[in-house]
């Protein structure tokens, strides 16, 4: 007897929705042509009576899990990436890049009001991360892993600092809160680094300068759109009484 078997946690049980066929163990979708090759041979139910051999239970195949979702996490599927290396920390505590991507991947697709918190869990698993690496004793996997460590700290304080700047005239507030966690989460992360006396370039060390920079010209912006809107009431008001 055949079944198809999903290959990253070997489960048996799928589901069907729409044109993809859904593995109920793990959630990996796969395409019909996907599952035509992924069929194998199984022996057939005893008859009855016959004395029931039960199978092992499924290993979930941590390697093949965690593949799948860093190149969902390289692809922008974040929740679906961080599903996936949520899996991997279940099964597999002794990988330490899953905590971490898990926790640079829950900074996407989120509500503004969240990315605080977001990026508080991101440099607290930086931090956590670093120490990590630096207790391989492996200087090639240190620089490896820190330098892809260092290019995802760069892309998320960007991200942030953008997401400010779009908020900033529409709620000031909330766009000064999340450039305020873009800034303390470089802070920290970088301080982290120089601590560690890792290999990083100088460039990545001197950023908090920028954002500093980069920050006080947020709270000028907010400044003259708050003065601006104060002038603009006031003469509203002045016209309605002359007028």
């Amino acid at each position: 007897m055949k079944k198809t078997v999903c290959e990253l946690c070997e489960s048996t049980a799928f589901i069907k929705e729409n044109d993809m066929f859904i593995c109920q163990n793990c959630g990996t979708k796969y395409t019909a042509e996907q599952v035509k090759n992924m069929m194998k041979d199984f022996p057939d139910e005893p008859a009855a009576g016959a004395p029931v051999v039960r199978a092992a239970e499924p290993q979930l195949n941590t390697a093949n899990l965690m593949e799948t979702a860093v190149t969902e996490m390289k692809n922008s599927q974040h929740k679906e990436a961080a599903k996936h290396f949520d899996m991997v920390v279940i099964n597999d505590p002794s990988n330490i890049d899953a905590p971490f991507f898990r926790a640079y991947c829950n900074c996407f697709d989120i509500k503004l009001g969240e990315m605080s918190n977001a990026a508080i869990g991101f440099q607290n698993a930086f931090c956590r991360y670093v120490d990590s690496v630096k207790a391989l004793n492996d200087p090639a996997a240190e620089k490896e892993k820190l330098d892809y460590a260092v290019s995802l700290l760069t892309g998320l304080v960007a991200m942030y600092q953008a997401n400010a700047g779009r908020t900033m005239l529409t709620a000031p507030t909330v766009g000064l809160s999340i450039s305020a966690a873009a800034k303390n989460m470089n802070t920290v992360c970088t301080n982290k680094l120089r601590g560690a006396n890792v290999n990083v370039s100088a460039e990545v060390l001197t950023r908090n300068t920028n954002m500093d920079n980069s920050n006080n010209k947020m709270k000028w912006v907010l400044a003259v759109v708050i003065a601006l809107g104060i002038v603009g009431f006031i003469v509203f008001m002045l016209w309605g009484i002359v007028f």
